[in-house]
């Protein structure tokens, strides 16, 4: 319990975040909306480079601060659901789920082997980082349709 104390506050105050990510999207518009890209292509290829901000519950995870760009992304362009869904799943579940300290099961099986978190994030965070670098190239491929119909 005490390992993922700091964890449950986050995750208790995380509806309240994304209630006023909800809220303050209009404003990210006014404020972002000339300079962010409304090119799906080029969506795919800068949220490969920036995939590492999925680590921590950033701005590229659903499950934290993505709620609020996802509000952005939505409020200025046309881009579809499916496209969006993927765009913030591929760090969300690869990065987020599978590589963060922050998540529950991995601090718990980092206490349980006594691993240090510096050591487990030195392995992660290139496996991710490769791992979301791959499924956006996909993605990016079936957005110009040569890539596999089943993807999006």
């Amino acid at each position: 319990m005490v390992d993922t104390a700091p964890l449950i506050g986050f995750l208790l105050t995380l509806p309240m975040f994304n209630t006023v990510a909800s809220y303050a999207a209009p404003y990210f518009q006014v404020v972002l909306g000339g300079i962010l890209p409304r090119s799906e292509i080029l969506l795919c290829v800068i949220f490969a480079v920036l995939a590492i901000a999925g680590f921590f519950r950033g701005p590229l995870t659903l499950y934290g601060c993505g709620a609020a760009t996802l509000g952005v992304l939505r409020g200025i362009g046309n881009f579809s659901v499916p496209f969006l869904f993927t765009l913030f799943t591929i760090p969300s579940t690869t990065v987020n789920v599978g590589s963060c300290i922050t998540q529950s099961w991995i601090a718990w099986g980092l206490a349980y082997t006594k691993t240090d978190s510096k050591d487990f994030l030195k392995m992660s965070i290139p496996f991710a980082y490769i791992t979301c670098a791959l499924l956006y190239i996909v993605c990016a491929l079936r957005m110009t349709g040569l890539g596999p119909e089943w993807f999006l």
